[in-house]
């Protein structure tokens, strides 16, 4: 009760100096009839409010869209104001305002060069599209939002838009990249000596922590973190954030008392700073303790309230936790065919947030360029149905000159005078129509370059959800990864995962190339992450069986014909260092052995990933092989010895590939790269790339 009564007391003495402190503003802004002290004086106003108060702040935006102001410095501190109201309409859950003022405002950062605010623009836009769900382009703001930034001068700058970029990848189920950032974000803010910053960084960490499986790390770090927040800053955010992060730990543990009393200290903390209502994720929260700890009523009850708190929200999120609380009841009371009915929705749900939006993006993108040149093509037509018909006229007055001049000399004259005056129209007709066809030209040479930049920036994100070259160093020590698409984006793709036992390792050659391959690897990469990683699927075999199925379904070739020619060829390799074993299964494609200048193939199954080989219940086969020191491995696409070339134009064919690896296995990794891309280049000359190409290896 003391507690609560101090906070009370504390939260009203804020909102009365809150209130004191914006009546003060606004008379002095009244007083003033300078714009530029205006602008000053609106931008103090807006700092108190738009997190505090956006609505009071929203209220009073028409006297700042008023103002003109005046200088550079004068229009900085209005583009400031113009992204404050965008925050503000954000924080309101109106996101086309948020947009449509946090846009304005990075026009006119851009305008005067002003690349903190270009930075601080583009940041907001990226929460905001994180907030409605669309990662990918959030991601696009983000890293728009660190190019104009200093690393040396805006060294808090780049610490918060990593945060924003961690708090992505944990909403895309990575958060193994996640904490690459937050970790990022502890040694700027640990070098700045910013305790405010560490303790909001710090409920991320550890959130990612857990979801990684590191509960007591995450728990020692978020109790330490706490106890700061309560000495420096106990209205924080971060303090709810915690409590329920400790709770959560505490019930992965299966420690229900601890994790009750965590709970319900945070609802105090609510009712303490005077919240209008328990949020329903304290709810659902609290429904799935009590049904873990076996207390049916208490969990049917909570349960209620968070589906109460729930019903009505148009938010995908909110709809995506309603759907999962609602699996688990159904779930534990035995009934299972309405829970899988759920499932099935909250599938398509999670669909929508990560595929959706990128396809039709791209299928717009195709449209447009299709439409333009059927656009082009027909003024063509027109302009030369146009030149035929001149041409005829031309000719009918000429031969009616030649008539008449025979009849009268006079009006022989009046006829050539006449055509003239006809050719001279005609002229006149034709020019203006060769400058209507030239601007259209224009038109259509600057859509394609917007079309071409936008395939460069997919291509930024295709290598983002790659394994980075530290990643891949740091599993195989000695190895090296050729990796040529032969668009702007790849079909092909390669997946790595190191644990201490084994490493994985894992190359694969999707339907097609350019956009539609990179659509379909993508597809593909998040199954096998899926299996692999969250389904914590091993060996070869099952993994080949599991991604076949998920697949399959993913693609919906159980309903539709236009999906079935879709599937993948791959290669699965778990290397055991301790046994010096090697777990091999692929689908269609080999991998190869050198030991003591002799080659090894193992040969794949003959059948690829796709709809033949589900429906016919094809059953994927496993090899382990031993290995000894210093064998090399080699794995890749068949794009390599696909490739037309040498002397004749002709494929290199495997028996080419074979030898290169047989010639190179002793060399270093490194020299071993360089031999695999010159022989690669030399083969194909002046010759065109036929498919994406992948080739790896390693060393045991």
């Amino acid at each position: 009760m003391v507690f609560a009564a101090f906070f009370f007391l504390f939260s009203t003495f804020v909102v009365f100096a809150q209130k004191e402190v914006t009546e003060q503003m606004l008379q002095k802004v009244a007083l003033e009839k300078d714009d530029s002290t205006k602008i000053k004086l609106y931008e103090d106003y807006y700092k108190e409010l738009s997190g505090e108060n956006p609505l009071l702040a929203i209220k009073y935006k028409k006297q700042i869209l008023g103002i003109k102001p005046l200088g550079k410095r004068s229009e900085k501190k209005y583009a400031a104001l113009l992204c404050m109201i965008g925050t503000s309409y954000k924080n309101i859950n109106e996101y086309d305002s948020c947009e449509k003022y946090q846009l304005a405002g990075l026009e006119l950062c851009q305008k005067i060069n002003d690349r903190k605010g270009v930075s601080l623009a583009y940041n907001g836009l990226g929460i905001m599209e994180k907030n409605r769900n669309n990662f990918i382009k959030s991601l696009q703001y983000y890293y728009a939002a660190i190019e104009p930034l200093d690393k040396e001068k805006d060294k808090g700058r780049f610490a918060t838009i990593y945060m924003n970029i961690g708090i992505v990848y944990r909403n895309l189920k990575n958060p193994k990249r996640a904490l690459d950032y937050y970790n990022s974000c502890d040694s700027i803010y640990s070098i700045l000596n910013d305790t405010i910053g560490l303790i909001k960084n710090s409920s991320n960490k550890c959130t990612a922590l857990k979801e990684t499986g590191r509960l007591e790390e995450s728990k020692k770090t978020a109790l330490a973190t706490l106890k700061l927040v309560m000495l420096t800053n106990p209205r924080s955010n971060s303090a709810f954030n915690l409590y329920d992060l400790i709770a959560g730990i505490y019930v992965a543990e299966k420690d229900y008392l601890k994790a009750e009393e965590f709970y319900f200290k945070r609802m105090q903390y609510d009712k303490a700073l005077k919240k209008d209502s328990v949020p329903p994720s304290m709810y659902e929260s609290l429904a799935l303790l009590y049904k873990k700890w076996g207390k049916a009523n208490l969990a049917d009850k909570y349960y209620n309230l968070a589906i109460k708190n729930l019903s009505g929200r148009k938010d995908i999120k909110t709809q995506n936790a309603s759907l999962g609380l609602r699996i688990d009841f159904l779930k534990s009371g035995g009934n299972y065919k309405e829970a899988l009915d759920v499932y099935e929705r909250m599938f398509k749900l999670n669909d929508s947030i990560f595929s959706t939006d990128l396809s039709e993006k791209i299928s717009k993108m195709e449209n447009d360029i299709s439409n333009q040149k059927r656009k082009k093509d027909l003024e063509l037509l027109q302009k030369n149905e146009a030149i035929k018909d001149l041409e005829i006229k031309r000719q009918r007055f000429f031969n009616y000159g030649l008539v008449m001049v025979v009849l009268l000399i006079a009006v022989f004259v009046f006829f050539i005078l006449k055509s003239l005056r006809v050719n001279k129209l005609i002229n006149s007709e034709l020019n203006t129509k060769n400058k209507k066809v030239e601007e259209q030209s224009s038109i259509i040479e600057e859509k394609n370059k917007d079309i071409i930049d936008s395939i460069n920036y997919a291509q930024r994100l295709q290598q983002i959800l790659l394994p980075a070259e530290e990643e891949f160093k740091q599993a195989l020590p000695e190895s090296f990864l050729f990796f040529e698409p032969k668009d702007i984006v790849s079909g092909d793709f390669y997946f790595i995962e190191r644990t201490e036992e084994f490493a994985f390792v894992s190359v694969v050659d999707c339907t097609g190339h350019g956009v539609p391959g990179a659509i379909m690897s993508m597809v593909a990469n998040n199954l096998l992450n899926k299996v692999v990683r969250e389904k914590k699927v091993n060996k070869p075999a099952e993994i080949l069986q599991e991604l076949n199925r998920e697949l399959y379904y993913s693609l919906k070739q159980n309903v539709s014909q236009k999906t079935a020619s879709d599937g993948m060829d791959l290669a699965i390799c778990v290397f055991y260092p301790a046994k010096m074993e090697l777990h091999f299964g692929a689908a269609n494609t080999s991998i190869y052995i050198v030991r003591d200048k002799k080659l090894i193939e193992l040969k794949p199954d003959k059948m690829g990933l796709g709809k033949m080989a589900f429906e016919s219940n094809y059953k994927f086969t496993q090899q382990i092989v031993k290995l000894e020191k210093n064998d090399m491995i080699y794995m890749g696409t068949d794009g390599y010895a696909d490739q037309f070339g040498g002397e004749r134009g002709k494929k290199m064919m495997k028996k080419n590939m074979q030898k290169l690896f047989i010639d190179i296995a002793e060399l270093s990794t490194d020299k071993q790269f360089n031999a695999v891309k010159e022989n690669f280049t030399g083969w194909k000359g002046n010759l065109g790339q036929v498919d994406d190409v992948t080739v790896l290896g390693f060393r045991v």
